[in-house]
């Protein structure tokens, strides 16, 4: 399809001043959220940063020696309560031995201190691993100030920036440095199923110097932790594993928070079977165009936006604070768009892709539909056809220079 010269309605004067009244509103709301709280909650009986808390109370038995308590989920409801007396809630602590040794520094001070910290490192990593991809596209800054995906992040105090600085950040390095991008690759371990699709991406393109970086760096942060919590830390992680799993199977955790095609399904009342099935269908459907993809274009553009939007159509487990990723393959799709000219929906792609992180959310506790697996599938299937029509030596994505 070529590139269409029809006039669009994202026109420049759009593109700086609409991101600007997004970003008031959301000032507004927070500052109005903020005002809500009493004894460090809100009415809902959440603390502010509300996924912190359960990295702050991990660390907190690490720091009092009882780390294997961290993923027993009655240990750490406990703990969680007697931080907050009036707490609404917990979550179990379900993340991997190596996640541990990074949750633990933060829960040295004071709860609030610890969040101001989690979200300064975090917010901090991830845009300086997107810099170099935003900076030469014209108000970029704007858009990623007013970015959903960032307001959600910091609201929730969950781990997608780190996460999104890492696998981002390998990407950016990913041609000009290689054995760091595989080391950062290899960090991911402490949140692995967002991670699932890198080793794919290495093999397809033969990137064997980066494949082994990632999995010595692997290896060594999970013998790390594995010296430091024993090796009973396994399988208690498992078996937190195994009550999450539970807990989302009853219905007990927010399933419309999710993104994902199982969950998706299971949310529509699909039974595990067929949900199961649906969430194959399109993670392998995923998988085949990811691969192709890949093998034909090697540029990071076009490779590293289409593992973004590939990851939440194959990994079983991802939620909305997580697709704070989608601003690199947002700002990648941008760049080739300036550069080799835009095609027909993609431009009302990636307003779906940047709103998406705010929308999938309501809209699944209002109707039970979660909307991001098939906005994600159809952006991959556009970004597809964008791919077949541009020369794999030229998909750079270079910013043509800005008119005067």
């Amino acid at each position: 399809m070529p590139p269409t010269s029809r006039p669009h309605w994202l026109i420049e004067r759009r593109v700086r001043d609409y991101p600007k009244l997004v970003l008031g509103t959301i000032v507004v709301l927070a500052i109005a959220y903020a005002l809500t709280f009493d004894n460090g909650l809100d009415p809902q009986g959440k603390p502010a940063g509300t996924d912190f808390l359960n990295f702050f109370s991990a660390g907190r038995m690490v720091l009092e020696g009882r780390a294997l308590e961290a993923w027993d989920y009655h240990a750490v409801s406990d703990l969680q309560r007697a931080i907050f007396p009036g707490l609404e809630g917990s979550t179990p602590w379900a993340y991997p031995p190596p996640a541990l040794l990074v949750v633990t520094p933060f829960a040295l001070v004071p709860y609030g201190v610890g969040l101001l910290l989690w979200t300064a490192l975090g917010l901090t990593l991830f845009v300086l691993a997107l810099r170099p991809v935003i900076a030469r596209i014209p108000h970029a800054w704007w858009l990623l100030a007013a970015f959903p995906g960032v307001w959600l992040g910091i609201g929730q105090g969950q781990t997608q920036f780190i996460i999104a600085a890492l696998a981002g950040g390998a990407l950016v390095l990913l041609d000009r440095r290689p054995v760091l991008a595989g080391v950062l690759i290899g960090l991911m371990v402490i949140k692995p199923q967002i991670a699932v699709l890198f080793p794919l991406l290495l093999i397809a393109q033969g990137r064997w110097r980066t494949f082994a970086a990632a999995a010595v760096a692997a290896v060594t942060a999970t013998a790390v932790s594995l010296a430091a919590f024993g090796v009973e830390s396994i399988d208690a992680w498992r078996e937190s594993l195994a009550v999450l799993s539970e807990a989302m199977e009853v219905g007990a955790s927010p399933g419309h928070k999710f993104v994902t095609p199982y969950p998706a399904s299971r949310l529509l009342g699909i039974p595990p079977v067929g949900a199961a099935i649906v969430h194959l269908v399109l993670a392998t459907a995923a998988l085949a165009a990811c691969w192709l993809l890949w093998r034909k274009h090697r540029s990071v553009p076009m490779s590293g936006a289409a593992l973004v939007l590939g990851t939440f159509l194959v990994t079983p487990y991802a939620v909305d604070y997580d697709l704070a990723l989608l601003a690199f393959a947002i700002a990648w799709w941008a760049a080739m768009g300036l550069g080799h000219g835009w095609r027909r929906g993609e431009r009302n792609m990636l307003v779906v892709l940047w709103a998406l992180p705010i929308l999938t959310a309501p809209v699944a506790a209002a109707t039970n539909v979660v909307i991001a697996p098939l906005c994600l599938a159809v952006a991959l299937a556009l970004l597809w056809v964008t791919a077949r029509s541009i020369d794999p030596g030229d998909a750079s994505g270079a910013v043509r220079p800005r008119r005067r």
